[in-house]
């Protein structure tokens, strides 16, 4: 019977941010998140997306508003309001990742940049593509009950 390694289940969660002007010496592996860290990131995510709901005035389904909806809500978008969402936002995905990368590194990313690491640690976190059990079992195939 084929054994279970855990160490070779998922892929580490490296993230590199040398590229990025300012970040030149960022990169490293985010420690795996434990269930609580991941049940308190999604509880902070659904607080966070309610609060800038009700600070903008977003009632209902966003894809429903009118195009006058739409405007009065982007002329409450100021500017502040929108870098203290993006700081509470680092801090939450910060937190997941048990502060590697900082809050303050995350801030530091460009916006298109931020959405999609956001985008790809959550995917890794919640559904991550695993391996197989990392044991030595051997793959039977099995004769088609057509064959007879």
């Amino acid at each position: 019977m084929a054994g279970f390694n855990a160490a070779n289940i998922v892929e580490p969660l490296d993230y590199d941010f040398t590229a990025i002007k300012g970040l030149e010496n960022v990169k490293g592996t985010i420690p795996e998140p434990t269930s609580l860290q991941v049940q308190t990131f999604l509880t902070a995510s659904r607080k966070e997306a309610d609060r800038n709901q009700r600070d903008l005035g977003i009632t209902g389904d966003a894809e429903d508003m009118t195009k006058e909806q739409i405007l009065a809500v982007l002329d409450k978008a100021s500017p502040s309001r929108t870098q203290a969402a993006k700081k509470r936002e680092a801090e939450i995905f910060s937190d997941l990742c048990s502060g590697t990368p900082t809050a303050g590194q995350l801030l530091e990313l460009p916006h298109r940049i931020m959405i999609e690491f956001a985008k790809w640690v959550t995917k890794e976190v919640l559904d991550p593509e695993v391996s197989t059990g990392g044991g030595g079992a051997q793959v039977v195939n099995l004769r088609s009950s057509a064959a007879g």
